[in-house]
């Protein structure tokens, strides 16, 4: 049989043991808090890089959109969601129809099935296309001195971004003037109309650039990144997001658009028009993730969510920022356009 005994001392032993572990913790407290400390602010900037540029005007949301169902002006016929701006029709974002007009008269009112005949490239103009601006050169101006002291400087940027691997591209200011000129780009900069381009170019129609700068109605604003993008559809680029082979790169979660939207498989409505596939279209050449012309993760997001998610695993990553420089397949895209003015001009 086995005899414990207890020494005398060991009395106070709990006691010793607890202002043991008490001073432990002590001597271990700065550790801890930096601990926290880091973890909060990890978190914090990992939540202000993931959802950061909501002040941007790009994805304007402050809009009432009409779905309608068209023949558009290359024979598909989609579902389209649009807000005007005076007379004009703004289409999948950002992108300027033309007059509201336009677009009813090409409504059509039976479900017909897309073409499949028709091989245009989803995220440009093409080469010989008589959309694209003459000799490479964008013909613009200011509606106003107010406008001009507004925006110039996101103007001036965009312009230096462009010509930076485009050297051939030239940008041609005339004077002010507060009237339309059919061929050439009007800069506007509309309370709460968001920002917005037409795509290419056009001899017989009025051409306009919107960059919204912060009022007391909207306190969101078009920049540099977006002033540059915004030139990217005037140059002839259309939006990368809805090319054919999207969802091969990236996921898209309808669900967390904003309200209103439909997310029938088939159809679209609203805010998720501005996402529908263009189907029927050559996408040739790769995916261009950091295109000037993606969506970044958040886009047309309720709070707090995203609506494009980067594949798990994959090396391809959707932007949490708006792309603010063209990437290289920006620009192969548009030397493709202007393909002789960009054979002419020096390497």
């Amino acid at each position: 049989m086995c005899v414990y005994y207890k020494r005398k001392d060991d009395s106070f032993g709990p006691s010793l043991s607890l202002h043991f572990q008490f001073s432990t913790i002590l001597m271990k407290l700065p550790i801890i808090l930096f601990g926290l400390v880091f973890i909060i602010l990890f978190c914090t900037v990992t939540a202000q890089v993931q959802y950061q540029n909501t002040s941007s005007a790009l994805y304007n949301t402050n809009v009432n959109l009409t779905t309608v169902y068209i023949s558009d002006l290359q024979g598909r016929h989609r579902n389209v969601s649009y807000y005007t701006v005076g007379k004009l029709a703004i289409v999948d974002g950002d992108i300027v129809y033309g007059i509201e007009a336009l677009l009813l008269s090409r409504r059509v009112t039976a479900t017909i099935l897309e073409r499949h005949a028709l091989h245009k490239r989803v995220h440009s103009i093409f080469h010989d296309s008589p959309k694209k601006w003459p000799g490479a050169k964008v013909v613009y101006y200011y509606q106003s001195l107010s406008v001009k002291r507004k925006v110039q400087a996101y103007v001036d940027e965009a312009k230096m971004r462009w010509k930076k691997k485009n050297p051939f591209l030239q940008f041609e200011e005339r004077p002010v003037c507060d009237e339309p000129v059919a061929g050439q780009l009007m800069i506007t900069s509309i309370d709460c109309a968001g920002c917005y381009a037409n795509l290419g170019w056009s001899s017989s129609s009025e051409l306009y650039m919107n960059l919204q700068q912060p009022s007391g109605l909207c306190g969101r604003g078009c920049y540099s990144n977006e002033a540059t993008h915004e030139f990217g559809h005037a140059l002839g680029l259309y939006h990368e997001h809805q090319r054919p082979d999207r969802d091969r790169h990236q996921i898209f979660h309808c669900p967390n658009l904003m309200d209103p939207k439909c997310c029938n498989p088939g159809t679209c409505c609203d805010f998720s028009c501005f996402f529908r596939i263009i189907p029927n279209l050559d996408h040739s050449g790769p995916y261009g993730m950091t295109s000037l012309m993606q969506y970044r993760a958040n886009a047309f997001a309720r709070p707090g969510l995203i609506t494009l998610e980067s594949i798990p695993f994959s090396e391809e990553v959707v932007p949490n920022t708006n792309p603010g420089f063209p990437d290289l397949l920006d620009n192969m895209r548009i030397c493709e356009i202007y393909l002789k003015e960009c054979k002419l001009s020096p390497p």
